[in-house]
């Protein structure tokens, strides 16, 4: 509950200081850790025919939305919601039938952004960002079986649910063009490990442990746009 009332007051505090409120859209390619994930839908050990590993957590695109203000010339806050999905597939196939493992994760991130300004130079700043908050994770394990020569398909699929805590921390480079901000964006984020929670299943199926772990790189770009100007036109 702490989140939603540190979420309350930022909100509340966009009210109080309208004349300078910013929204904006980011864009960037995000890495994921997932370390217990790779591993928790694997075929098991000593599997008799040979499978292939088409894809494991690679880095994928993730989009965010923020709203903010400025208190003050060196330092804005506001409310950021994220998305980030990634995930592998495991398959193996013959003339027979084939049988393809795939874990698709999703997280919903919300919390506060914070930047703290270092360098302001002309229209070109230099920025230190701080965002935390909650992602809200979505896990769905499938498991495709085909029989070529019995003409027999089967799917079985479970769902889960976590939450996990987050923090992602990096630099920005911006340049100010009238009431747009255009901005290069370099972090890494950390996390806790949420405990997930089976929520759905369709049929029996072994998944080993794991946590959701978004731990990595994150590269991106973004664009604000002042809705008013400051005291000082900025």
């Amino acid at each position: 509950m702490k989140i939603w009332y540190i979420l309350s007051l930022v909100f509340l505090s966009q009210i109080l200081f309208a004349q300078r409120i910013s929204v904006g859209l980011e864009g960037y390619l995000g890495a994921s850790r997932m370390s217990s994930l790779r591993t928790a839908f694997d075929f098991p050990e000593g599997y008799p025919i040979e499978y292939k590993t088409l894809q494991n957590f690679p880095m994928r695109p993730g989009i965010r939305v923020t709203t903010s203000i400025r208190p003050f010339d060196s330092f804005s806050t506001g409310i950021i919601f994220g998305f980030l999905s990634t995930g592998s597939r495991l398959s193996y196939g013959d003339n027979t039938g084939g049988e393809n493992r795939d874990v698709i994760a999703s997280g919903i991130h919300v919390g506060s952004c914070n930047r703290f300004t270092l360098i302001n130079r002309g229209p070109w700043s230099f920025h230190v960002r701080l965002n935390i908050g909650a992602v809200f994770n979505s896990v769905e394990f499938k498991n495709h079986v085909s029989l070529y020569f019995f003409g027999l398909e089967s799917t079985t699929s479970s769902k889960w649910k976590s939450i996990n805590l987050f923090n992602d921390t990096g630099i920005e480079i911006g340049h100010t063009i009238e009431r747009f901000y255009i901005k290069g964006l370099l972090s890494y984020e950390i996390g806790s490990n949420g405990k997930p929670k089976l929520k759905e299943e369709t049929g029996p199926m072994t998944i080993q442990e794991f946590d959701v772990q978004w731990d990595g790189l994150r590269i991106g770009i973004g664009m604000e746009y002042r809705l008013f100007k400051g005291i000082n036109n900025d």
